[in-house]
């Protein structure tokens, strides 16, 4: 074709094009459309159909419920954990170090979506065949791989591994302290040991949810109680008001101020969870997931930081003593509500941190195709029981008065 011929088909081609477009039904647009979204197909390919109501609610990829999510991962860890963390560190130290960490966070985060956009990009243009697998879903090890090389990769994976396995621990041990809060104090009829094997049966459950996807009653429930477990806990500390003889006098040395300041980084150091939850979203939810995490932080400002000042004013120094803030409130029906809340809020975390170990076994295992049911879900559930096993050696070794630091930090 002559030059002439080339220009006249390009200026033509936009025409045909919309044309060709207007013979489509509205119908037939959607099924397309619907066609070739990856997530759609990944939650929807294994599943028989279901009533809309069922779909609307589990099937979540919106921002709000990324909002959820990150809110449930990241208000969890801090919120029984901050009267302490003033009573080692004081008001001013406690503020400015939660403002600063939470600002590093929501910068990482950013860097870290904005990583994994890229990735979805460059194999995607590349034609790699984990861009036309409609069941893999990027890891964090497989960004860093992608970007650093694959010796970066295979250390990422064991450091996030490392850091996941501990968290979904935490949780199981910390459900188990919580619930022992609920037993006569004169008669504990079971230890904190049979209480960690039963919170972590419970937790089994979590292996089958297939993705963070389908979190939002879950993520909802969380945020319900954090919300009310704040407010009860901020408006006890104000009614009571100060204690007799309260004090307010910190712990001398440099490792009691380090290990507030531990806690506190432990509260917004969860991006190794990140990348998982961030990649079943729906795709314009994946490419502004970090905005979703900024509002998250400004929701835990809001529910943490009047804990931590009301309960330090109303006990003082006693807040040394209780890395658990329930220990500091008498028993009453409130506090049980809020000691139920919380430990069903612990099982929506431990879900969120065991998620991206879930999705990492099932690649290495070359199974994250397959039907759900046997396979994948036996494969979960052996992760979890390996939690379980290790949550129950770790409550051992948490007698140990040698633990008693170690324990502080995972109890919280």
């Amino acid at each position: 074709m002559d030059d002439n011929t080339i220009k006249e088909s390009a200026a033509t081609a936009p025409a045909r094009h919309q044309d060709e477009e207007e013979c489509h039904r509205p119908d037939d647009i959607e099924e397309e459309f619907f066609e070739n979204d990856k997530r759609y197909i990944n939650n929807n390919i294994h599943s028989p159909a279901s009533p809309t109501i069922i779909k609307s609610i589990f099937n979540g990829g919106r921002f709000f419920d990324a909002f959820m999510m990150e809110s449930a991962q990241l208000v969890g860890q801090s919120l029984l954990s901050l009267p302490w963390i003033f009573s080692l560190m004081g008001y001013t130290s406690s503020i400015f170090f939660i403002l600063f960490f939470s600002i590093l966070s929501i910068w990482t985060n950013h860097l870290v979506i904005t990583m994994l956009n890229q990735y979805r990009y460059e194999i995607k243009i590349a034609n790699d065949i984990r861009s036309q697998d409609i069941h893999y879903v990027a890891s964090y090890h497989d960004v860093i791989s992608h970007f650093c090389g694959r010796k970066w990769g295979i250390f990422t994976l064991v450091v996030v591994a490392i850091a996941l396995i501990g968290l979904c621990i935490a949780q199981i041990i910390a459900t188990a302290s919580n619930i022992f809060l609920l037993q006569d104090e004169e008669d504990y009829a079971l230890s904190k040991r049979s209480l960690t094997l039963i919170v972590g049966a419970v937790f089994l459950l979590v292996a089958m949810v297939p993705s963070a996807r389908e979190y939002r009653p879950f993520s909802a429930l969380a945020l319900v109680a954090t919300f009310y477990t704040a407010i009860y806990m901020t408006v006890a500390s104000v009614i009571d008001g100060p204690i007799d003889n309260v004090q307010y006098d910190h712990l001398d040395g440099f490792i009691n101020y380090f290990l507030g300041l531990v806690a506190i980084i432990f509260n917004y150091g969860g991006m190794s969870a990140t990348v998982e939850k961030a990649d079943v979203m729906d795709e314009n939810v994946t490419q502004t997931y970090d905005r979703a995490y900024v509002f998250a932080v400004l929701y835990s400002y809001g529910v943490t930081i009047p804990i931590g000042v009301s309960a330090y004013w109303s006990f003082g120094s006693l807040c040394q003593s209780a890395p658990n803030a329930f220990y500091l409130f008498k028993p009453s029906t409130a506090r049980t509500v809020g000691v139920i809340l919380m430990s069903l809020h612990e099982c929506v975390a431990f879900g969120l941190f065991a998620n991206p170990l879930f999705h990492i076994i099932e690649k290495a295992m070359k199974i994250h195709g397959a039907t759900f049911v046997p396979r994948r879900l036996g494969v979960r559930l052996l992760l979890c029981l390996f939690f379980v096993f290790l949550s129950v050696l770790g409550e051992l070794c948490l007698c140990r008065p040698a633990c008693n630091s170690l324990k502080h930090i995972l109890l919280t």
